[in-house]
């Protein structure tokens, strides 16, 4: 199904690719800090092109600040994404949306060809960016705007598009440069096994979605993005709710709180936000949507949390745009209605600033941040095995050892009989002495 499309690599990862590409010219044992310093430096990069554009739209500064400061806040529990090269496709994405939703593009020519050529490179890196042309050719069609700008941007995404479906095609699999390789060590053969698995030594195919099964899905996928705006523990406990009516309320009463707030807002006169606050905020709600149905459409049903990652962050942007405009029209009305929203955004926001694998060890990590030097040691460690290898043999190199009580403890912890807390790293030899 489209799912693989969505969690694999069936698709064309341009910038991601060229981010490696650039981290290679490096040592290796550098390779691990320069890949996350280039993956922040895209997200800053991607938030500061949200903020010029709101700028650029008319809104106030502070209004302009707080939209893009979601997209560092947003990024969920359980999966830290900021620091990931394979997760930058998110904020290159969100930002292509927002800009397809509430801007023009700009009267300089050179920075209008920069900007659609970006949004061809993004749309080529990740398929979320169909949701911006999905956007541009609504906005198109009931000509709002100008309809040239949304039609350029549109041609652009579908041609990046087209671009990640040929590179997807003629890509060759992740591992395909390590050959024929014949583990040695049960890790080793742990290793091959869940990479095989992964799918690492073969291509993705992109197979149909039925329609009779997505229209089926929509009420799942509704109460799924809906339940999973709670902050924790109670987004967790929403989803496992089985009475009839009390799942129907889970999505009902968080839509019509939602609905209400904005339409009163778009019917005070008395005390009227910006009208460039108001079109940011329409907009981002509009991405929010459209997000939700683009990746419905091409997945089938959303059942995973990277899915929410875009929802998330328009919806909140909008939120705090919102609040923000009302502040600076000193509007109390309207701040009274948005301050219930914004404490829960606080709220579930503040619960970002963890590590979730830390405090509940479970297979996929024993906490990102480690307090000491891990790559390193195990480069050095290859290196040793390489010395009694051929230049053309595979070694793993291993960020932790399966024997130390800590791993031992982690996983009787977890549950599981196993534990796959490691995220190792096979080459050949010549590679690991070459770098």
């Amino acid at each position: 199904s489209l799912y693989a499309v969505w969690n694999d690599f069936a698709y064309g990862t341009f910038i991601q690719r060229t981010l490696v590409e650039i981290s290679s010219l490096f040592a290796l044992k550098w390779t691990p800090m320069i890949l996350v310093a280039l993956a922040v430096l895209t997200w800053w990069m991607s938030t500061m092109w949200v903020y010029l554009k709101l700028i650029h739209l008319g809104t106030a500064d502070s209004v302009a600040f707080v939209g893009p400061l979601v997209l560092c806040l947003v990024p969920l529990p359980d999966l830290a994404y900021i620091g990931i090269n394979g997760s930058i496709g998110f904020p290159l994405t969100a930002a292509v949306i927002v800009i397809s939703s509430i801007s023009t593009l700009p009267n300089d020519r050179q920075a209008a060809t920069f900007e659609l050529s970006m949004f061809l490179l993004i749309a080529a890196s990740t398929p979320t960016a169909l949701i911006g042309g999905g956007i541009a050719v609504l906005l198109w069609l009931f000509n709002y705007g100008s309809r040239r700008t949304h039609f350029l941007r549109a041609l652009a995404i579908f041609m990046g598009t087209g671009v990640s479906a040929v590179m997807a095609r003629i890509q060759e699999p992740t591992m395909t440069y390590i050959g024929d390789w014949v583990p040695d060590t049960s890790y080793e053969r742990e290793v091959f096994d869940r990479l095989t698995e992964a799918g690492a030594f073969i291509t993705r195919e992109r197979a149909s979605v039925g329609i009779v099964d997505t229209i089926r899905n929509i009420p799942g996928t509704l109460r799924f993005i809906v339940t999973q705006f709670y902050p924790e523990p109670w987004a967790s406990r929403a989803i496992l709710e089985t009475g009839g009516v009390a799942k129907l309320l889970q999505v009902v009463l968080p839509l019509a709180l939602v609905i209400a707030i904005v339409a009163i807002l778009a019917r005070m006169r008395s005390h009227k936000i910006d009208s460039s606050v108001m079109r940011a905020a329409l907009g981002l709600f509009l991405a929010a949507a459209m997000s939700v149905i683009v990746q419905h459409v091409l997945v089938g049903q959303l059942t995973l949390r990277q899915y929410l990652f875009l929802p998330l962050a328009f919806f909140w942007m909008a939120i705090l745009v919102l609040f923000s405009g009302a502040v600076v029209a000193r509007s109390g009305r309207a701040i009274v209605l948005l301050s219930p929203l914004l404490f829960v955004f606080v709220f579930a926001a503040s619960q970002n600033f963890r590590d979730p694998f830390q405090e509940n060890p479970r297979q996929g990590g024993i906490g990102r941040y480690a307090s000491e030097d891990l790559w390193r040691p195990a480069l050095e460690k290859a290196r040793v095995a390489c010395e009694s290898l051929e230049e053309d043999e595979v070694v793993v190199v291993s960020q932790f050892d399966p024997e130390s009580p800590v791993i031992k403890q982690m996983i009787k912890t977890s549950g599981l009989k196993f534990a796959w807390f490691d995220h190792p790293f096979v080459a050949r030899c010549y590679v690991i002495n070459g770098g």
